[in-house]
């Protein structure tokens, strides 16, 4: 129970600060400043560098969950995050693309 409130706490502390680059509590590489928008309309190599990028993201959140906090992210495949993320995207438009990326590992988590 303590690790499943940890996590919460912790996401919910990323979740509020990624729209804050100056007080993001963990160094995020890449497209920080691409809004939900701007990936909703993005085709050939710039939409493939951001499912890409959301993708590495996702993996490197459940390598940490698995190994640091054993937990276990629901397994996805690339079309099924990409189709996770344009919906999110598609509801969002403002949001930040690494806001969309932190919501779908907490969808993941929750799922797993």
């Amino acid at each position: 129970m303590r690790r499943n409130t940890v996590f919460v706490l912790a996401v919910s502390l990323l979740v509020q600060s990624s729209n804050h680059a100056q007080s993001r509590p963990f160094q995020v590489y890449g497209p920080i400043d691409v809004s939900c928008g701007t990936f909703k309309k993005s085709e050939g190599a710039e939409r493939q560098l951001y499912e890409y990028w959301i993708e590495g993201f996702v993996s490197g959140a459940g390598y940490i969950l698995e190994n640091q906090q054993n937990i276990t992210l629901r397994h996805s495949d690339p079309d099924g995050i990409t189709s996770w993320t344009a919906n999110y995207c598609g509801d969002h438009p403002l949001d930040a693309l690494v806001k969309a990326a932190i919501s779908l590992v907490e969808e993941l988590r929750r799922r797993g």
